[in-house]
């Protein structure tokens, strides 16, 4: 799966968060909303980036209405900056809404100069935020322009929940049909289940169905957060935790326990155990059924499609986690130890309250564990022969 930074192309005060969060995995593209009139003073900037942009074109609160034929002539160099940044930045994707207020044969008929096989349209919800009609709101509409102008597809999730509320039709079903139209890539953010009109919250913070959606998404899609931002990234880095960890991190159950054995096996975990003796398998079996059995235990797998990274376990005693990490031996050195662990504390810190602290022992030759946790932002104490490592929870409010 893919995670997208939805940003504007005049936002050019983010160069160090972002080179920083792609380097670290938080997304692995920017969606670039092209601003009309930027291009020329923007271009140099997102060109520095060696990192994938996906053009999302202005629409009707930016300018660009492509419904009104009166609009005609101002679109058409509307589109053709909108190309310019997409041609620059060689853009996989470019995004359209079909307008408000218009025709749909308005909008394929300004569309068809420039279409090719990069544009995708995007549905609306049936009303805008000030009570517009919107073009392209059902899967007959959105097929329709598809067929007209052989393009492609992007799902949002919100505007679909949107248009089904208006039209009272249920939403996961609404959204069945739109996935039969073969969506190329998808924008997600939450929002209030019952409503008409879209309020691009974060992850968490409304009443959206969020697991349905993340369930129904292709693995290696591309997905934008459409969440609002506010001045920082800060709010982006918890929708990208929230979402990887669900995405990929699951709880272990008993299919899970000859992996565990094997990598609990594997000759670098018995060197960085404290005891190095290899473990005979019923004696795994009999600790494995009791740990996925325990209620002062919280087991998780990193799974992505049919492979298995590794696992974190979470001892509980009192309002203390205390965490075990293995890597499946094939992913050792790739960052799988740190993203495992990162993802496993950002739902422990949403989904269990009464966990406020964490620790950890680690031997003190196992310099690149040691180097994972200081870079998790754990304190350390020196014992005789190990590393007692501690982390208080801080929750934001």
């Amino acid at each position: 799966m893919q995670f997208g930074l939805k940003l504007g192309s005049r936002e050019i005060n983010y160069t160090k968060e972002i080179n920083s969060l792609f380097k670290d995995g938080y997304f692995h593209y920017i969606e670039l909303f092209a601003v009309l009139g930027s291009f020329n003073e923007t271009i140099d900037y997102w060109k520095q980036f060696s990192i994938p942009i996906i053009i999302h074109a202005p629409h009707s609160l930016s300018g660009m209405n492509l419904s009104l034929s009166e609009e005609r002539e101002n679109n058409k160099k509307k589109l053709n900056e909108t190309f310019n940044f997409a041609d620059a930045l060689n853009s996989e994707y470019i995004i359209f809404h079909a307008g408000i207020n218009g025709k749909i044969e308005e909008t394929i008929n300004q569309l068809l100069p420039f279409a090719d096989k990069r544009c995708l349209i995007e549905n609306k919800p049936a009303k805008g935020l000030n009570g517009e009609k919107c073009l392209g709101t059902t899967a007959d509409e959105i097929k329709y322009i598809q067929k007209e102008l052989k393009i492609g597809f992007c799902l949002d999730f919100g505007h679909a929940i949107c248009s089904a509320n208006t039209n009272k039709i249920n939403p996961h079903e609404f959204i069945n049909g739109l996935m039969l139209l073969n969506p190329s890539m998808y924008h997600l953010s939450d929002g209030i289940y019952l409503n008409e009109i879209d309020s691009h919250l974060h992850f968490g913070k409304g009443t959206f169905p969020l697991m349905d959606f993340f369930n129904l998404i292709p693995e290696g899609a591309k997905v934008s957060n459409e969440a609002a931002q506010k001045n920082n990234l800060n709010d982006f880095i918890t929708d990208s935790l929230y979402f990887m960890s669900s995405r990929y991190l699951r709880r272990a159950d008993i299919s899970d326990m000859e992996n565990i054995y094997e990598w609990a096996n594997d000759a670098d975990t018995r060197k960085n155990s404290f005891n190095q003796t290899p473990i005979p398998f019923d004696v795994h079996k009999k600790w494995f059924e009791n740990k996925i059995n325990s209620d002062s235990v919280l087991f998780y797998i990193y799974q992505c499609g049919k492979e298995k990274f590794g696992q974190a376990r979470f001892d509980i005693e009192g309002d203390t986690a205390t965490i075990s990490c293995t890597i499946n031996p094939l992913y050792r050195g790739k960052g799988y130890g740190y993203k495992i662990l990162l993802l496993a504390e950002d739902k422990i810190i949403r989904e269990f309250k009464q966990i406020n602290n964490f620790y950890a022992e680690v031997k003190n030759d196992n310099i690149a564990c040691l180097k994972m946790m200081k870079k998790l932002n754990y304190d350390e104490s020196q014992e005789e022969g190990y590393v007692k490592l501690f982390k208080k929870i801080n929750r934001h409010t």
